[in-house]
C-alpha cells in the first residue's frame, strides 16, 4: 500500500538531484553513528503544511514541493526518512507545513535533508561538534540548526556560526 509524502525540491520539474541522500551528495564526509540512518535517507513530510513551513524557514533548500506516493517498505519507522536510491524513472507531481512540540532540527540545506531532531540545543550542538571532530569545521557549511515550537521555526545558527557555537559549547 502506498502512502503520500512531500519533499522540498529545487527544480520544477524535479530532477534526480532533488532525490539524493546526503550520503550520495557528500560521499567524502565521515558520519557519527547517531546520524548514519538520516544521512542515507531523504527527508520528507507527511503534510503539505509541514513542508511549506520548512520552505519558509530557509527557502535556499528549494521552493517547490513534490508529492510522492511511496510503498510502506521504503519508509523508516516514525522518522519519515525514505530509504533507497532514486531510479531514473522517478517522477513527482508538484504541489505546493503543522508544527511539533519544541524541537531543535539540524538541516542540511545543500541536500534539503533533515539530519536529526533533538529535544535540546545542547544535544544538537554535541552532534555538530562530533561531526566537526570527525571531518573539519566546514562540514557545517550548508547546515542550519533551527528551533521549532508550535508553528514557528526560528534559525539558531547557520554554517560557520553553527560550528563556532558547537565548539564554544564543547569548550565550556
Amino acid at each position: 500500500m502506498a502512502r503520500t509524502f512531500y519533499r522540498i525540491v529545487r527544480h520544477n520539474p524535479p530532477t534526480r538531484e532533488d532525490f539524493l541522500s546526503n550520503a550520495a551528495m557528500y560521499p567524502h564526509v565521515r558520519v557519527i553513528p547517531s546520524l548514519e540512518s538520516q544521512w542515507s535517507g531523504l527527508s520528507m513530510f507527511d503534510s503539505r503544511e509541514q513542508t511549506a513551513r520548512a520552505v519558509a524557514l530557509l527557502p535556499v533548500r528549494g521552493l517547490s514541493i513534490a508529492e510522492l506516493a511511496l510503498p510502506e517498505e521504503q519508509i523508516a519507522s516514525g522518522s519519515f526518512t525514505v530509504l533507497g536510491e532514486p531510479t531514473p524513472d522517478d517522477t513527482a507531481d508538484l504541489v505546493s507545513i503543522d508544527a511539533v512540540p519544541e524541537v531543535y532540527e539540524l538541516w542540511d540545506f545543500g541536500s534539503a535533508n533533515l539530519l536529526a531532531a533533538y529535544d535540546t540545543e545542547a544535544d544538537a550542538l554535541a552532534d555538530v561538534y562530533a561531526m566537526i571532530a570527525l571531518n573539519e569545521e566546514n562540514v557545517t557549511g550548508t547546515w542550519l540548526l533551527a528551533r521549532t515550537a508550535g508553528k514557528e521555526s526560528t534559525p539558531v545558527a547557520v554554517g560557520a556560526a553553527l560550528a563556532e557555537r558547537a565548539i564554544e559549547r564543547n569548550n565550556r
